[in-house]
Formats: C-alpha cells, sequence, structure tokens
C-alpha cells in the first residue's frame, strides 16, 4: 500500500496557495504554515501601529496593480471580464479568497504558527520546527515531510544603505525604510498589450522598440531621470501618473545623496542642498534571505542569490523571481513543475554537468542583460520564462499543437497569438489542461460568449463584482 506523500508550504501568500492547489491535483498532502493571522501575503494590507511596529510586507493602503487582470490571474480561475482591467488591492485580496474557497485550500492553511528551522534528515525528508505566533509560552512542534516549498517571498527584511551616508547621526529628521510605507502608488503597464507573437522579436528589438516608445510619449530623458544603463537593464518602475507629477513639479527629482546636513538639510551629488526635510524613506529593497534554512541551501548567507547546483533535490523555491509581469502565473506554474519534476513526469533529471552548464548560460545572460545588482540575480522576462517551464510541462500554446487539439479554429488561435498572452493559454494544452481555458482566453481577447462554462467549480463562477468596503479605500 502507497502512503500518500506530504509536503511542507511556508508562506499563505499568493505563492502558497498555488502550490496548495497543485499539490491538492497532484494527490499530495499539503500542510501549509503562514504565520499571520490570515491569508493572502502582502496583498493583505497591515497598518504599522505602536503595537505591530514591523508587521509582515504590505502593499500600500491605496494601491492598484500595475499588471492587468487578464495577466495576473491563476491559469484555471480567470478574473471575470466584467472586472477592471487593473484591480485594487481590495479586489485582489478578495480574488484570493473566492480561489482558496473554490479550490477548498484554507482547511490545508495553519494560521498563526511561524517556521522556526527547516533541516534535512538522513533519509532527505525534512524536520520541520514551527511555533505557535499566538501564544509566547508555547513550545516549538516539530513534523515530517517528504517535499518542502517555500513560498514565503523576498520582501521581509529590509536592505539599508551600506555603508550609512555620511552625516545620518547628525540628521535631525526622520530615516525610514518604504518596507515602513503605507499611502497612495499606483499606475499602468503594457503587459495587457504585449501579444504573443510580439515575443517572438528579439530581446535587443523589444528593448528599442521600448524605448523609442518612451521618447516618443514622454521625450528624451534628461537630468538625474537619465539612467546610467540601457533601458530595460534594470527593473523598472511603472507609473501613469509619475512623469505628470514630475512636469508639472509636483515631484522634483534629485541625484543620489552625498551626505547628510546637520539639523534638516541634505547635500546631493550634484552639490545641491536642500533643507527642511522632515523624512527620508529608504526604497533600496530587501535582503533575500531565508532564517529558517540553513545558509548554504540557497546563497551561503550572501545578500544576492547566485544560481549553483547543491544536492538538494526535494526543496523548491516558489514565487522567488522578480518578473517583468505578475508574480501570480509564474508562481502557478512554478510549482505545476517543482511537483511534476518530483513526480517523475519530466523524466530523468539532467545531470550535474547539464545542470552546471545552464545555469553559466543563465549567470551569463543575467550579467549581459542586467546592471550588477543583487535583486537583478533573480530577474526573469515574464513571457519568456513562462514559455520556457510550459514547453517542458507539454503545456505550450504552439501554433501546430492548437490546430491538431482545436480542428484549426482560428478564433482560438487568433485570440492566443494576438489577445493578452493570459495563463489561461497554459491550460489549453497538456495533462493539466482544463476544459474552461478556451473560454477564457476568447472573452479576454473580446470576443462574447453566451450561456454559463459549464464547470462552475473549476473557476469563472463568480461574475458578479463584490463591494468594496468605502473605508479602506
Amino acid at each position: 500500500m502507497t502512503t500518500q506523500k506530504c509536503v511542507a508550504i511556508i508562506g499563505a501568500g499568493s505563492s502558497g496557495l498555488a502550490a496548495i492547489k497543485q499539490c491538492l491535483e497532484e494527490g499530495l498532502i499539503p500542510v501549509c504554515f503562514e504565520q499571520e493571522g490570515v491569508t493572502g501575503g502582502l496583498w493583505r494590507y497591515t497598518e504599522v501601529t505602536k503595537e505591530n511596529p514591523n508587521p509582515h510586507s504590505s502593499i500600500y493602503k491605496s494601491t492598484i496593480i500595475n499588471t492587468s487582470k487578464e495577466m495576473m490571474c491563476f491559469s484555471d480561475f480567470p478574473i471575470p471580464a466584467t472586472w477592471p482591467t487593473y484591480l485594487p488591492n481590495q479586489l485582489i485580496a478578495h480574488y484570493f479568497d473566492l480561489y482558496a474557497a473554490n479550490f477548498d485550500l484554507t482547511r490545508h492553511i495553519r494560521l498563526r504558527r511561524r517556521v522556526l528551522r527547516c533541516s534535512q534528515l538522513g533519509d532527505k525528508r525534512w524536520l520541520v520546527r514551527n511555533v505557535s505566533t499566538q501564544n509566547p509560552d508555547a513550545q516549538p512542534e516539530d513534523e515530517v515531510f517528504d517535499y518542502l516549498m517555500v513560498c514565503s517571498g523576498h520582501h521581509t527584511k529590509p536592505r539599508w544603505p551600506k555603508p550609512a551616508f555620511e552625516g545620518t547621526d547628525v540628521f535631525q529628521g526622520g530615516q525610514r525604510h518604504s518596507h515602513f510605507y503605507r499611502v497612495i502608488l499606483f499606475g499602468k503597464t503594457l503587459d495587457h498589450v504585449i501579444v504573443r507573437w510580439v515575443t517572438f522579436f528579439p530581446y535587443f528589438l523589444i528593448t528599442i522598440l521600448s524605448a523609442l516608445t518612451m521618447v516618443v510619449i514622454y521625450g528624451p530623458l534628461r537630468g538625474p531621470l537619465k539612467p546610467r544603463h540601457g533601458f530595460f537593464s534594470a527593473h523598472v518602475t511603472i507609473n501613469s501618473d509619475l512623469m505628470g507629477k514630475i512636469e508639472t513639479g509636483r515631484i522634483i527629482v534629485k541625484p543620489n545623496i552625498k551626505r547628510f546636513l546637520k539639523g534638516k538639510g541634505v547635500e546631493f551629488e550634484d552639490g545641491s542642498i536642500e533643507e527642511g526635510i522632515d523624512l527620508v524613506y529608504y526604497c533600496t529593497g530587501y535582503h533575500i534571505e531565508f532564517p529558517f534554512l540553513e545558509r548554504e541551501i540557497l546563497n551561503d548567507g550572501r545578500d544576492d542569490v547566485d544560481l549553483e547546483y547543491n544536492e538538494y533535490e526535494n526543496i523548491a523555491f516558489i514565487g522567488l523571481v522578480q518578473p517583468l509581469g505578475a508574480i501570480m502565473p509564474i508562481s502557478e506554474i512554478q510549482s505545476r513543475y517543482a511537483l511534476s519534476l518530483w513526480l517523475g513526469r519530466l523524466g530523468a533529471p539532467p545531470t550535474i554537468l547539464d545542470m552546471n552548464a545552464a545555469i553559466d548560460r543563465t549567470r551569463r545572460h543575467l550579467q549581459r542583460t542586467y546592471v550588477r545588482s543583487p535583486r537583478h540575480t533573480i530577474q526573469v522576462f515574464y513571457h519568456a520564462y513562462m514559455d520556457m517551464l510550459a514547453d517542458d510541462l507539454g503545456c505550450k500554446p504552439t501554433l501546430f499543437r492548437l490546430g491538431r487539439e482545436f480542428e484549426w479554429n482560428w478564433r482560438l488561435i487568433w485570440s492566443v497569438y494576438n489577445g493578452p498572452q493570459t495563463p489561461c493559454q497554459y491550460r489549453l494544452l497538456g495533462e493539466q489542461k482544463w476544459a474552461g481555458a478556451k473560454r477564457a482566453v476568447e472573452e479576454y481577447s473580446g470576443y462574447k460568449w453566451e450561456g454559463k462554462y459549464g464547470d462552475e467549480k473549476n473557476g469563472f463562477w463568480f461574475s458578479r463584482m463584490p463591494e468594496i468596503n468605502k473605508k479602506d479605500q
């Protein structure tokens, strides 16, 4: 008699929810540890208060996501076409709640349980030590699992300037990290208009076309706004209001800080000085670390994630990427990939020589494409990365496979290649295809369907947009 394998999942944000759901589909037993009292991760807004001065990472109070709903949905649970293109954070959190309810994920989540340590036993299984966050006198508990999926993200430990700026000790204004910022941020992006056929272009050509588009819309970038590197050589800032506020003087752009002055003065690298600076926010990102893991498992204590082969074959880091696009579909397809690999559906694992060669190619590509920075060691290009994993999983929607599977249905093929590259495309083919994927892809491309889906249990069953509490807006 074969016993079911157990999977420990750390974190119940969007990545953790996708991992739980995929484990259930594969007949595994998932146990998810979430240190907070709610699911949703950083999409669940949390105030900074005296009682909770250092809460988990959280979106800003009025955040509107800058990725379209068509591109951020889970592949077999599409967001209804009647919802806004760019969702406010409250609606995103509600969508995650609906996803968890529809697939019965919540009963597999242990809220308010912090993982203290994960260590591998002699038989390669994982010992997970966890403790209640509700009771300060609670004793840790040990549990053993066959697989480990780390879904807690990397927005945990703020990165401060190192070394600190000169004069930090005499500056009388406030200094905070953006981790504690809770005001408005919103914007829109072009991901909704990046269609599949555009991805056939060489990367350098996409970069040139994007840069030219920016010049046409905003004119040449000058002064501190002009980067010291090529377009797309660093993770871009996308905000539809930013340039307008700069042009009208609501935002003043300065180069980097040279030093702080006594009182509330700041001297910048161009020699200019500003007085009366009440507060400095450091938007310097986060350290990539997982305190519950041995240092050598991921990055040996370094601040970046430099790929290298190690012997840990039954651990997966889900969502540990920084895409030019949405993280939710990537976490989902990573979960599908990891479990397919562990369960033997992807064939024999590659040799150490092949893995080291692939790692070397990836490292050289990152160094050639992006400026040297810890954040760029986990950078991926959304469309290419999704297609790469989908190709191995057998669900990449190529022209000839779509033609054979759907009898050359040109409306569907047009939707796949000329509509938004929605994650639902990766449920059209392969072992884990979904009956509602065709309708979702076509509706996201503007085609209208009549009647109900007929598969209400597996997505698109909620059509009315829920009310958002106005006091949360």
